[in-house]
Protein backbone atom coordinates (compact mmCIF):
# COMPACT_ATOMS: atom_id res chain seq x y z
CA UNK A 1 0.00 0.00 0.00
CA UNK A 2 2.85 2.38 0.77
CA UNK A 3 4.31 1.72 -2.69
CA UNK A 4 0.96 2.46 -4.34
CA UNK A 5 0.60 5.69 -2.36
CA UNK A 6 4.07 6.78 -3.44
CA UNK A 7 3.21 6.21 -7.09
CA UNK A 8 0.03 8.24 -6.70
CA UNK A 9 1.90 11.05 -4.95
CA UNK A 10 4.24 11.34 -7.94
CA UNK A 11 1.46 12.82 -10.07
CA UNK A 12 0.33 15.20 -7.34
CA UNK A 13 3.93 16.41 -7.05
CA UNK A 14 4.31 16.75 -10.83
CA UNK A 15 1.11 18.78 -11.15
CA UNK A 16 2.05 20.99 -8.20
CA UNK A 17 5.53 21.67 -9.59
CA UNK A 18 4.11 22.38 -13.04
CA UNK A 19 1.68 24.87 -11.52
CA UNK A 20 4.56 26.60 -9.73
CA UNK A 21 6.37 26.93 -13.07
CA UNK A 22 3.26 28.54 -14.52
CA UNK A 23 3.11 30.86 -11.51
CA UNK A 24 6.69 31.94 -12.25
CA UNK A 25 5.69 32.83 -15.83
CA UNK A 26 2.74 34.85 -14.58
CA UNK A 27 5.00 36.67 -12.10
CA UNK A 28 7.24 37.82 -14.95
CA UNK A 29 4.24 38.90 -16.99
CA UNK A 30 2.80 40.71 -13.96
CA UNK A 31 6.12 42.51 -13.46
CA UNK A 32 6.15 43.46 -17.15
CA UNK A 33 2.74 45.08 -16.89
CA UNK A 34 3.50 46.91 -13.63
CA UNK A 35 6.95 48.03 -14.78
CA UNK A 36 6.44 48.58 -18.50
CA UNK A 37 10.13 48.84 -19.38
CA UNK A 38 12.45 46.35 -21.10
CA UNK A 39 9.29 44.75 -22.47
CA UNK A 40 11.10 42.92 -25.26
CA UNK A 41 13.59 41.30 -22.85
CA UNK A 42 10.78 40.20 -20.52
CA UNK A 43 8.80 38.83 -23.45
CA UNK A 44 11.87 36.88 -24.57
CA UNK A 45 12.25 35.43 -21.07
CA UNK A 46 8.61 34.38 -21.15
CA UNK A 47 9.23 32.66 -24.47
CA UNK A 48 12.07 30.67 -22.89
CA UNK A 49 9.92 29.72 -19.90
CA UNK A 50 7.08 28.71 -22.20
CA UNK A 51 9.40 26.14 -23.79
CA UNK A 52 10.45 24.89 -20.33
CA UNK A 53 6.79 24.50 -19.40
CA UNK A 54 6.16 22.57 -22.63
CA UNK A 55 8.92 20.15 -21.65
CA UNK A 56 7.41 19.75 -18.20
CA UNK A 57 3.98 19.05 -19.70
CA UNK A 58 5.48 16.40 -21.99
CA UNK A 59 7.24 14.89 -18.98
CA UNK A 60 3.95 14.48 -17.10
CA UNK A 61 2.23 13.02 -20.18
CA UNK A 62 5.16 10.65 -20.61
CA UNK A 63 4.67 9.47 -17.02
CA UNK A 64 1.02 8.80 -17.83
CA UNK A 65 2.05 6.51 -20.66
CA UNK A 66 4.38 4.46 -18.47
CA UNK A 67 2.56 4.42 -15.12
CA UNK A 68 0.09 1.72 -14.25
CA UNK A 69 -1.21 3.49 -11.14
CA UNK A 70 -2.56 7.05 -11.16
CA UNK A 71 -4.44 8.91 -8.38
CA UNK A 72 -7.42 9.51 -10.68
CA UNK A 73 -8.35 8.86 -14.32
CA UNK A 74 -5.36 9.31 -16.60
CA UNK A 75 -7.61 11.00 -19.16
CA UNK A 76 -8.46 13.65 -16.56
CA UNK A 77 -4.79 14.20 -15.75
CA UNK A 78 -4.01 14.52 -19.46
CA UNK A 79 -6.79 17.09 -19.96
CA UNK A 80 -5.77 19.12 -16.91
CA UNK A 81 -2.14 19.25 -18.09
CA UNK A 82 -3.15 20.37 -21.58
CA UNK A 83 -5.38 23.13 -20.20
CA UNK A 84 -2.64 24.23 -17.79
CA UNK A 85 -0.37 24.63 -20.80
CA UNK A 86 -2.88 27.07 -22.28
CA UNK A 87 -2.24 29.55 -19.44
CA UNK A 88 1.43 29.79 -20.35
CA UNK A 89 0.67 29.96 -24.07
CA UNK A 90 -1.77 32.85 -23.56
CA UNK A 91 0.56 34.79 -21.27
CA UNK A 92 3.52 34.35 -23.62
CA UNK A 93 1.35 35.31 -26.59
CA UNK A 94 0.09 38.45 -24.85
CA UNK A 95 3.66 39.53 -24.13
CA UNK A 96 4.71 38.75 -27.70
CA UNK A 97 1.87 40.83 -29.17
CA UNK A 98 2.73 43.74 -26.88
CA UNK A 99 6.16 43.70 -28.54
CA UNK A 100 4.87 43.10 -32.08
CA UNK A 101 2.40 45.98 -31.72
CA UNK A 102 5.26 48.18 -30.46
CA UNK A 103 3.09 49.13 -27.51
CA UNK A 104 4.38 52.33 -25.93
CA UNK A 105 1.96 52.64 -23.05
CA UNK A 106 -0.76 50.65 -21.32
CA UNK A 107 -4.39 51.69 -21.20
CA UNK A 108 -6.82 51.40 -18.25
CA UNK A 109 -7.75 47.83 -17.45
CA UNK A 110 -4.49 46.15 -18.44
CA UNK A 111 -2.97 46.39 -14.96
CA UNK A 112 -6.18 45.21 -13.30
CA UNK A 113 -6.33 42.19 -15.61
CA UNK A 114 -2.70 41.32 -14.79
CA UNK A 115 -3.45 41.58 -11.06
CA UNK A 116 -6.49 39.32 -11.40
CA UNK A 117 -4.50 36.76 -13.38
CA UNK A 118 -1.76 36.72 -10.74
CA UNK A 119 -4.33 36.25 -7.96
CA UNK A 120 -6.12 33.49 -9.87
CA UNK A 121 -2.93 31.57 -10.60
CA UNK A 122 -1.85 31.92 -6.96
CA UNK A 123 -5.19 30.38 -6.00
CA UNK A 124 -4.56 27.52 -8.43
CA UNK A 125 -1.18 26.92 -6.77
CA UNK A 126 -2.96 26.54 -3.44
CA UNK A 127 -5.52 24.25 -5.08
CA UNK A 128 -2.86 21.89 -6.44
CA UNK A 129 -0.94 21.97 -3.15
CA UNK A 130 -4.10 20.77 -1.37
CA UNK A 131 -5.07 18.22 -4.04
CA UNK A 132 -3.29 15.20 -2.46
CA UNK A 133 -5.71 15.44 0.47
CA UNK A 134 -8.82 15.80 -1.71
CA UNK A 135 -10.47 12.73 -0.18
CA UNK A 136 -9.96 13.99 3.36
CA UNK A 137 -10.46 17.74 3.10
CA UNK A 138 -12.77 18.78 0.30
CA UNK A 139 -13.67 22.04 2.02
CA UNK A 140 -10.30 23.69 1.30
CA UNK A 141 -10.49 22.64 -2.35
CA UNK A 142 -14.00 24.00 -2.75
CA UNK A 143 -12.97 27.27 -1.10
CA UNK A 144 -10.16 27.59 -3.66
CA UNK A 145 -12.55 26.82 -6.53
CA UNK A 146 -15.14 29.33 -5.30
CA UNK A 147 -12.47 32.03 -5.06
CA UNK A 148 -11.24 31.25 -8.59
CA UNK A 149 -14.81 31.56 -9.84
CA UNK A 150 -15.15 34.90 -8.05
CA UNK A 151 -11.92 36.22 -9.59
CA UNK A 152 -13.02 35.11 -13.05
CA UNK A 153 -16.34 36.91 -12.60
CA UNK A 154 -14.47 40.04 -11.54
CA UNK A 155 -12.25 39.77 -14.61
CA UNK A 156 -15.36 39.60 -16.81
CA UNK A 157 -16.44 42.95 -15.42
CA UNK A 158 -13.01 44.53 -15.92
CA UNK A 159 -12.80 43.12 -19.45
CA UNK A 160 -16.20 44.52 -20.47
CA UNK A 161 -15.54 47.89 -18.89
CA UNK A 162 -12.14 48.08 -20.57
CA UNK A 163 -13.69 47.44 -23.98
CA UNK A 164 -16.44 49.97 -23.19
CA UNK A 165 -13.80 52.62 -22.46
CA UNK A 166 -11.69 51.58 -25.44
CA UNK A 167 -14.45 52.00 -28.01
CA UNK A 168 -15.61 55.31 -26.54
CA UNK A 169 -12.33 57.04 -25.70
CA UNK A 170 -9.82 55.77 -28.27
CA UNK A 171 -9.69 57.72 -31.52
CA UNK A 172 -7.27 55.50 -33.43
CA UNK A 173 -8.83 52.47 -35.20
CA UNK A 174 -5.43 50.77 -35.09
CA UNK A 175 -5.21 51.13 -31.31
CA UNK A 176 -8.75 49.79 -30.95
CA UNK A 177 -7.91 46.67 -32.97
CA UNK A 178 -4.67 46.14 -31.05
CA UNK A 179 -6.18 46.47 -27.58
CA UNK A 180 -9.29 44.50 -28.43
CA UNK A 181 -7.01 41.54 -29.24
CA UNK A 182 -4.82 42.08 -26.19
CA UNK A 183 -7.75 42.27 -23.78
CA UNK A 184 -9.25 39.12 -25.30
CA UNK A 185 -6.00 37.24 -24.62
CA UNK A 186 -5.85 38.58 -21.06
CA UNK A 187 -9.42 37.52 -20.38
CA UNK A 188 -8.90 34.11 -21.95
CA UNK A 189 -5.95 33.44 -19.62
CA UNK A 190 -8.22 33.84 -16.61
CA UNK A 191 -11.00 31.82 -18.25
CA UNK A 192 -8.50 28.97 -18.67
CA UNK A 193 -7.72 29.10 -14.95
CA UNK A 194 -11.41 28.70 -14.17
CA UNK A 195 -11.61 25.76 -16.60
CA UNK A 196 -8.82 24.03 -14.67
CA UNK A 197 -10.64 24.61 -11.38
CA UNK A 198 -13.80 23.11 -12.88
CA UNK A 199 -11.84 20.09 -14.11
CA UNK A 200 -10.38 19.52 -10.64
CA UNK A 201 -13.84 19.92 -9.11
CA UNK A 202 -15.17 17.24 -11.48
CA UNK A 203 -12.34 14.89 -10.55
CA UNK A 204 -13.02 15.36 -6.85
CA UNK A 205 -16.74 14.69 -7.32
CA UNK A 206 -15.98 11.44 -9.16
CA UNK A 207 -13.65 10.10 -6.47
CA UNK A 208 -15.24 10.92 -3.14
Amino acid sequence: MRSIKKKEDKFFDLLKEYMLMIDKCVDIYHDMIHDFNDVEAKAQRLGELEMECDREAHKIIGELHTSFITPFDREDIFTIVKIMDDIVDNVEMTAAWLVIFDTQHLIPGAVEMADLLKDTVSELCRLFAALPEFKKNRRILYENIIEINRLENESDGVYRHSLYKLFRDEQSPVEIVKWKQLFALMEDSIDVCESIAHMVEGVVMKHV
